[in-house]
């Protein structure tokens, strides 16, 4: 009676692999596994560290007495009495109601104007939807004439 050989690998016998890459391969896989390991022990060893330091620190360590956390140094002075007063009165003019109510009738007339925009939009002068802006670039020209005025 004559034996058989079988072979019971999934592959066929052209792509199993020889017993040297099976070794190297396995050789690889190890190193890798080695050095997760020892990244994953450095990082435990550097948190048990920082762990132990901060437990001993003591309450002392950390105490900075009466000195604020952000301390605030003193305003610069102008170097002119011109500036200083030019200051001031910048300072009351944008603190006055008169300020306020004209900024926000300002305001109210900006956000009455229709300025929708769109993904979708093409280029500029290409899509007729970017013409409503016209309308608030004239408002804009109409109510702050100093900004758009042009540089000579």
């Amino acid at each position: 009676m004559q034996l058989k050989s079988l072979n019971y690998t999934l592959l066929s016998q052209s792509e199993a692999e020889s017993p040297d890459e099976f070794r190297s391969r396995r050789g690889s896989n190890l190193f890798r596994r080695s050095l997760i390991w020892g990244l994953v022990g450095l990082l435990g060893f550097g948190i048990l560290i920082g762990v132990v330091v901060g437990l001993t620190r003591s309450k002392d360590d950390y105490d900075l007495g009466n000195a604020p956390a952000c301390p605030q140094y003193s305003p610069t002075k102008p170097r002119s009495e011109t500036r200083a007063r030019f200051e001031q009165d910048l300072v009351a003019d944008l603190s006055s109601d008169e300020f306020l109510d004209a900024s926000v009738k300002r305001l109210q007339g900006a956000v009455k104007i229709p300025t929708e925009s769109y993904d979708d939009m093409k280029l500029v002068g290409d899509d007729p939807r970017w013409d409503v802006f016209v309308d608030f670039h004239n408002y804009l020209e109409k109510t702050f004439p100093l900004v758009s005025a042009p540089l000579r």
